[in-house]
């Protein structure tokens, strides 16, 4: 609900500027923005489906191209409209806490594939932040692997690379933390 207040707070102050000093360029960001974000509040649950949304936003970017003079100037800032709600969606959702759960999640699938368990094009995303979120989370699944491994032999599953011994970790301790990186890397694939 948070991040509805916050939005139609930016849609307020943008409207009264639209009113003031409406240009083709302040009349099309508004119109990116407000289109990505009504498409993500009507399709999309929340932070969960962020990634998937990106797929939708590139689709509205491709909707906002072209055009003769002024189209192009409104479709250009259509363009920076979206992209601007995107980068403050990630932003939102891509915050500390969310990209350790993927650190944490990539260490269980890097242990889960070590012990033979089987598991079942471009996008713009804000890459800065999406950046941070990857490195964050290979940093964390690098840290969770020990932890992962434990918890999966506790459960009750058998790992025969290892023989169920913890203590052979460290063996494979630095083949395991390379893998955190293809992990990460699929789990916030779009």
């Amino acid at each position: 609900m948070t991040i509805l207040k916050e939005l139609l707070s930016f849609l307020l102050v943008l409207v009264c500027t639209h009113v003031a000093h409406a240009t083709p360029c302040s009349e099309g960001r508004l119109e990116g923005y407000e289109t990505a974000n009504n498409t993500f509040v009507s399709n999309y649950n929340g932070c969960d489906d962020v990634f998937e949304f990106a797929k939708e936003a590139d689709n509205l970017l491709d909707v906002f191209r072209g055009g003769g003079v002024e189209n192009k100037k409104f479709n250009r800032c259509a363009r920076k409209g979206v992209k601007k709600f995107v980068k403050r969606l990630y932003k939102r959702c891509l915050d500390p806490v969310e990209c350790d759960k993927y650190g944490v999640l990539a260490a269980d699938l890097v242990i889960t594939n070590f012990c033979q368990i089987p598991s079942n094009n471009r996008i713009y995303e804000p890459g800065a932040i999406k950046k941070n979120c990857k490195k964050n989370a290979r940093i964390k699944c690098k840290g969770s692997l020990y932890s992962s491994l434990k918890t999966f032999i506790e459960s009750g599953y058998s790992c025969d690379a290892i023989n169920d011994n913890l203590d052979e970790f460290a063996t494979y301790k630095d083949e395991l933390r390379d893998n955190c990186t293809d992990s990460v890397k699929s789990l916030m694939q779009t």
